[in-house]
């Protein structure tokens, strides 16, 4: 599948709610302190499991990133990376899907 059929499989998920569990968590470094936030899915969650089921059946990998993500920077021509951020209403969507 080329570049584009697999940007039309999943910019389809673009704007959907992603259900999260946020924790705010604090952090002691060289005598400071810092306050972040992590976010997860809550289990099962129903947008990510479509998409997972997408990727598939299309013999793809799915990798979802959240702000604060870590992952290697390889370039994976079998992989979607699709992009979750909180939105201005306060709830977190799907962003846009890219390949690598």
């Amino acid at each position: 599948m080329d570049h584009n059929g697999i940007s039309a499989l999943f910019n389809r998920f673009a704007g959907k709610e992603i259900h999260v569990v946020e924790n705010t968590r604090k952090m002691n470094i060289g005598g400071k302190e810092y306050t972040f936030d992590e976010v997860q899915p809550v289990k099962d969650e129903p947008t990510l499991k479509e998409m997972q089921k997408v990727a598939n059946d299309n013999g793809l990998r799915l990798r979802v990133w959240f702000p604060g993500t870590v992952g290697t920077m390889d370039y994976r021509t079998d992989r979607v990376n699709v992009h979750v951020a909180k939105a201005p209403d306060g709830k977190w969507r799907v962003g846009g899907a890219r390949i690598g």
